[in-house]
C-alpha cells in the first residue's frame, strides 16, 4: 500500500485538490491586522476606537445602517493572541472543510456562519464591540462535524480523533477565554 489513497483521500481530492480559499482568509486577515497595527490598533492591548474605525461589530453602528459590519468584523482581531489563535483553528480546520465541500461551498459556509456570528453577538449584546473570525470558524466546524458523522465514509479511526481533539482544544479555550478575559464576546 506504498502510494495508493484510501478511498476517503480520493474522494478529497476529486472535491478540492488543493485548497485556495483557506489561505487567502489567513493571508486577508493577517494582512489587515498589520494595517491595523500601523494605524494603531494595538498589538497586544487593542484601541477599540481603531477597531471601529475599520469596520469592528460595533453595535450602535451595525444597527444604525452599516450593517457591513456584520462581515468586516470577521476579519478584525482585538491583539495578537486573538488572532493567532482564530488563524490556527482557521488554518487547520479550514482547509480540510474547504476539501470536503469544495472551494465555493466552503466560502458560502464560512461567510454563512461568519456573519450569523456576528449577528448573534449583536442580539446577546447590542452595545457591544464585537470582532474576530470565531463565529465563521465555529460553522466550519459544525460542518466538519456533519461530513465525519456521515456512515460509510470510512474515515481512520485516528483521523477521526486527532478532529475531535482540535475541536474540543478549540472550542474549550474559546468559551475560557469568553469567560475569564474582559471584553471577549461568546
Amino acid at each position: 500500500m506504498g502510494g495508493e489513497l484510501l478511498p476517503w483521500q480520493v474522494a478529497l481530492h476529486q472535491r478540492c485538490r488543493r485548497p485556495v480559499a483557506t489561505p487567502l482568509l489567513v493571508a486577508a486577515n493577517v494582512l489587515l491586522f498589520i494595517v491595523m497595527g500601523f494605524a494603531g490598533a494595538g498589538i497586544l492591548t487593542p484601541d477599540p476606537s481603531v477597531h471601529i474605525a475599520f469596520g469592528s461589530g460595533y453595535g450602535p453602528l451595525t444597527l444604525g445602517g452599516e450593517p457591513w459590519r456584520l462581515l468586516t468584523a470577521t476579519f478584525i482581531h482585538f491583539g495578537l493572541l486573538h488572532l493567532l489563535f482564530n488563524m490556527w483553528a482557521l488554518r487547520d480546520l479550514g482547509r480540510l472543510v474547504e476539501k470536503l465541500y469544495g472551494t465555493t461551498g466552503f466560502l458560502l459556509l464560512y461567510f454563512f456562519a461568519g456573519i450569523s456570528g456576528s449577528l448573534a453577538s449583536l442580539t446577546w449584546n447590542p452595545a457591544v464591540n464585537g470582532a474576530g473570525a470565531s463565529g465563521a470558524i465555529f460553522g466550519v466546524m459544525g460542518a466538519l462535524l456533519a461530513f465525519v458523522l456521515r456512515p460509510g465514509l470510512g474515515l481512520p479511526r485516528v483521523v477521526v480523533l486527532a478532529l475531535r481533539r482540535d475541536a474540543f482544544v478549540f472550542t474549550g479555550l474559546s468559551l475560557a477565554m469568553g469567560l475569564f478575559v474582559a471584553g471577549i464576546d461568546n
